[in-house]
């Protein structure tokens, strides 16, 4: 917990540990974008390829907002190395008149190979938020409520 505080300043920092029975060729992160509910864009946001050596058995996925400079650092560490990188959220919207929420996953869930997971919803609002499930955003249910839903998922491929 004391590494989460260290990185997140206000916003928070979220940890996802992974530990995976089986090998893997890759481990893919995706970032959707809602506006008001509706689909924006749906991107791979990284990749990571395990074709030349066998894949690591664990790692952990990091995922830090930072609502002041409107981004999202992402981090991905396991037994090979570490990739870090910015992610731009919000665009040009003067960030400062929003609301903000996260729901993440809770508890141990169970890896589901070559199907997407999700792991964590940031939620933006002028008005006030509604929190959404990570369960509910995998249905496909989107409040149309909040003005900004940046939904972080992951798969991991055979």
């Amino acid at each position: 917990m004391k590494i989460a505080e260290l990185l997140s300043e206000v916003d928070g920092a979220f940890l996802f540990k992974y530990f995976a029975k089986d090998p893997f060729s890759t481990l893919k992160l995706y970032m959707t974008e809602y506006q008001s509910g509706n689909l924006i864009k749906r991107e791979e946001i990284s990749s990571f390829g395990y074709d030349d050596v066998k894949s690591s058995t664990n790692g952990m996925i990091v995922l830090i907002p930072n609502f002041e400079e409107t981004s999202v650092k992402l981090i991905v560490t396991d037994g090979f190395g570490k990739y870090s990188t910015e992610i731009p959220i919000l665009g040009n919207v003067e960030s400062s008149s929003f609301g903000r929420s996260a729901t993440q996953i809770m508890g141990q869930i169970n890896l589901q190979y070559n199907s997407e997971q999700g792991l964590l919803a940031l939620i933006y609002g002028k008005d006030g938020v509604e929190a959404t499930p990570v369960s509910s955003i995998e249905q496909g249910v989107i409040s149309k409520h909040n003005d900004y839903i940046y939904y972080f998922s992951f798969e991991f491929e055979r």
